[in-house]
């Protein structure tokens, strides 16, 4: 079974130049036979059996809450030396180009 959610009033199908030109349909429909729908609904039950045990070998979350420690900063390296805060340690953002 394919279920599109709540379409409220939007319209099945539509046609442009006042319904002379093309018609479209923004909704899924299988041309011909079903297969391919099977074929979806098959992996969406894969997909959701997949995902029920990855969350059943997860076990609990804790969330971590943020230490009261000092975070590495973000610096440019030409404001760095071998004693800034702290202890030495940054993140740095650095961009490699490379010419012939």
């Amino acid at each position: 079974m394919l279920h599109h959610g709540d379409r409220d009033d939007a319209p099945h199908s539509e046609g442009f130049d006042q319904g002379a030109g093309a018609t479209l349909c923004p909704y899924f429909v299988p041309p011909g036979s079903q297969d391919e729908l099977f074929y979806c609904e098959q992996l969406c039950e894969w997909w959701r059996a997949i995902m029920a045990k990855r969350k059943k070998d997860m076990g609990v979350i804790h969330q971590v809450q943020p230490s009261s420690t000092p975070h590495r900063i973000h610096r440019l390296i030409s404001e760095t030396n071998y004693d800034c805060e702290p202890d030495g340690y940054f993140n740095c953002t650095v961009q490699v180009s490379y010419n012939y």
